[in-house]
């Protein structure tokens, strides 16, 4: 008999989302016939309680800062990722956007295609726009992906040449603590506000 764990990581590394708690796993295609919904669409399609299709870029992923125990933390929305079919659209009043929750949004990248199959969280309401939905699995659409943002302070968490400069710099943290690099230290005495007291430089092979 496998283990829930093993069989949530297998389903993540394919991109479905597992729902132990309820017995199933959410990503387990059991409508094959879920129709492929537009942007516009939302604007006025009811899908109903089945799941649908839709495409988009990931303009934006949040997840929800760590709430110490026993701390009152301000109430957070949940974790989740924002698409859009117009990524180049520069009136914020004409960007169609749809919230997509899911327990992993750092999956994702920003400004790359994906095909999500999602459900609605709640029912849709007449005349109105469907805006959030609940992720049940997703596809990366390969080749498509829009220009890159200039990093700003909403965006520089998730930015990838940010991520790509976090890499190196914990790759090369892991090394030193390991014993890999040769490491030199040198102290200042402190002169004035933002200057450096400490500096560590890391570089070579102990061998």
């Amino acid at each position: 008999m496998s283990h829930p764990q093993n069989d949530r990581i297998r389903l993540l590394n394919r991109g479905v989302e597992p729902n132990l708690q309820r017995g199933f796993f959410q990503g387990q295609d059991t409508t094959p016939k879920s129709r492929l919904l537009t942007f516009a669409d939302l604007q006025s399609v009811d899908p109903g309680a089945e799941p649908f299709k839709i495409e988009g870029f990931v303009i934006q992923i949040y997840a929800c800062p760590p709430c110490p125990r026993g701390a009152m933390c301000k109430p957070c929305i949940g974790d989740h990722i924002v698409a859009t079919d117009n990524p180049e659209e520069k009136d914020a009043n004409l960007v169609r956007r749809l919230r997509i929750f899911t327990s992993k949004p750092e999956q994702f990248d920003l400004k790359k295609k994906y095909s999500f199959t999602v459900k609605l969280r709640h029912k849709a309401q007449k005349g109105r726009p469907i805006e959030e939905v609940e992720l049940l699995r997703f596809d990366q659409v390969e080749g498509q992906s829009a220009p890159l943002d200039l990093i700003t302070a909403a965006n520089w968490r998730q930015h990838p040449e940010v991520k790509a400069v976090r890499s190196i710099v914990e790759s090369i943290n892991a090394g030193a603590t390991k014993g890999v690099f040769k490491t030199a230290v040198r102290k200042f005495e402190y002169c004035e506000p933002y200057e450096d007291t400490l500096r560590k430089m890391a570089g070579g092979d102990r061998d």
